[in-house]
């Protein structure tokens, strides 16, 4: 374990550490063990108690893996097996940056745990506090564009009924119009003027209640009766 990377991280650090060395079992098993120097690290630095948890019980908390300049978020995983009570955790994600026996230092930075695989290139490690902070500098951006979209007010408004019922009896009388004239229009050009006078408005002439709008007429004197839905779309609509 190079010993300039331990002292560079050490330097940027303002928590104890633990380093421990992870075997091909472990990546296997996606499971650690946590050794006693790694409980007491948990312990002192008041991130996690296996002493106050139950048998065949887990917990998650978040946690940050610094690699390669990038600071990811990741989740890591305390309990006990079913049947042992032997402290075990698992850092999801880890296996994408390390190999059988690589190192790890898990540290806290900032009150947040982070994790270091130390199989990198010191380059990557000599900032690792602006890393750490730009990762959740745009989380907490996101966060709170999140929030500000939930929480978004819409303004009230008050709805003229009055008017707008107007408008829609106005829009009603236009398409009955329309209509009366056109019947009337048909039977012209047919040569029926006789029929095209008896053409009627009935819900002009008689009101709403008959069930139909205009009375109309065929080429042979039959009666039409027409009911007249109109709307603001286009002729085809």
């Amino acid at each position: 374990m190079p010993v300039q990377i331990i002292q560079l991280l050490l330097n940027q650090i303002d928590s104890s550490n633990v380093v421990f060395n992870i075997s091909k079992r472990m990546l296997k098993n996606s499971e650690m063990n946590a050794t006693a120097p790694i409980r007491e690290f948990l312990s002192n630095e008041s991130i996690f108690d296996y002493n106050q948890m139950a048998d065949a019980h887990k917990e998650y908390m978040e946690c940050v893996i610094l690699y390669n300049s990038r600071s990811i978020v990741a989740k890591i995983r305390f309990g006990f097996p079913p049947i042992k009570r032997e402290a075990r955790f698992w850092i999801y994600g880890l296996n994408k940056f390390t190999n059988p026996n690589d190192d790890i230092l898990i540290a806290k930075l900032e009150d947040q745990l982070i994790v270091v695989p130390l199989n990198q290139e010191v380059k990557h490690l000599e900032n690792i506090k602006e890393v750490f902070r730009s990762t959740f500098l745009n989380l907490k951006t996101k966060k709170e564009l999140k929030r500000r979209k939930r929480s978004k007010k819409y303004k009230a408004f008050k709805k003229d009924h009055i008017n707008q019922a107007l408008i829609n009896t106005r829009l009603g009388l236009d398409g009955e119009l329309f209509v009366y004239f056109l019947e009337r229009q048909k039977l012209i050009d047919l040569e029926r003027d006789d029929l095209a006078k008896l053409v009627e408005h009935k819900s002009e002439t008689e009101g709403d209640g008959l069930g139909y709008d205009i009375l109309s007429f065929d080429f042979e004197g039959n009666e039409k009766y027409i009911e007249v839905k109109t709307t603001k779309g286009t002729c085809n609509t």
